[in-house]
C-alpha cells in the first residue's frame, strides 16, 4: 500500500490575477513562496519514498521547495500536467464568458460535452492523470509518496480514484493553493481521506 499526498502548487501570479493557466505558465508569487515554505516545514518529519510533478515550472518550483535537502527521488511525469485549455490560457473568465459562453457553459455544467476545438477534453485529462497514478502505484508498492500537480487535474484525479461519471466532475471542493489531498492506494483500490487541507498555513 502507498499513501499519495497530492499537492497543488502554490499561488501564481496569474492565479492573482484570476487569469487560466491550464498547460501555460506563471511564476509563484511572494505569497506562493511562502506557501511552499510552509508546506515543506509542516511535511519535514514526514519520510517520502519518491516525488512525481508535472514539468510545468509552478510545479517543479513547489516540488524543490517540499523537497528542501532531502534526497528524494524525482521524477517529472507528463501526464501530470495541467488540461491543456489551449486558447483560454491566459484568460479570466469574465473575457471568456464575452467570447466562448457556450462553450464555457458546457466546461461549467456538462463537463462530460466539453470538447474545446484545439484544446483538451475533461475525458482525456481523467484519462491520463488516472494512467499516471496507476503507473506510480505500479513503480512505488509501499510507503509514502509526492505528488505535485495542478487544480483541475487534482479534481480529475479525485473523480477518477472515487469512480464517478465525468458529469460528476465538479462535485468536489476547490482545491487551494499549496492544499494536500490524501489517499491510500493499494491493487487499483484507493480511499481518499483528505481534500485540499492546508494545515501549514492555519
Amino acid at each position: 500500500m502507498i499513501t499519495l499526498y497530492i499537492i497543488k502548487h502554490g499561488e501564481t501570479s496569474w492565479n492573482k490575477q484570476g487569469r487560466i493557466q491550464g498547460e501555460e505558465d506563471s511564476p509563484l508569487t511572494k505569497h506562493g513562496r511562502y506557501e511552499c515554505q510552509k508546506l515543506s516545514e509542516y511535511l519535514s518529519e514526514t519520510p517520502f519514498q519518491a516525488l512525481y510533478a508535472s514539468p510545468s515550472t509552478r510545479t517543479v518550483e513547489t516540488a524543490d521547495y517540499i523537497r528542501g535537502s532531502r534526497r528524494i527521488p524525482v521524477h517529472y511525469e507528463e501526464d501530470l500536467r495541467e488540461i491543456n485549455h489551449q486558447k483560454w490560457a491566459g484568460m479570466t473568465y469574465n473575457e471568456i464568458e464575452k467570447t466562448d459562453r457556450e462553450l464555457l457553459h458546457l466546461y461549467r455544467n456538462q463537463p462530460e460535452e466539453y470538447q474545446p476545438e484545439g484544446g483538451e477534453s475533461l475525458h482525456n485529462l481523467k484519462e491520463r492523470v488516472g494512467k499516471a497514478i496507476e503507473r506510480i502505484e505500479t513503480d512505488q508498492l509501499s510507503g509514502n509518496v509526492l505528488v505535485v500537480t495542478h487544480q483541475v487535474a487534482i479534481r480529475s484525479l479525485i473523480n477518477f480514484i472515487k469512480g464517478r461519471p465525468l458529469k460528476e466532475m465538479w462535485d468536489t471542493p476547490d482545491i487551494a493553493g499549496s492544499s494536500i489531498t490524501v489517499f491510500k492506494a493499494e491493487s487499483g483500490q484507493y480511499e481518499l481521506q483528505d481534500v485540499s487541507a492546508i494545515p501549514h498555513l492555519a
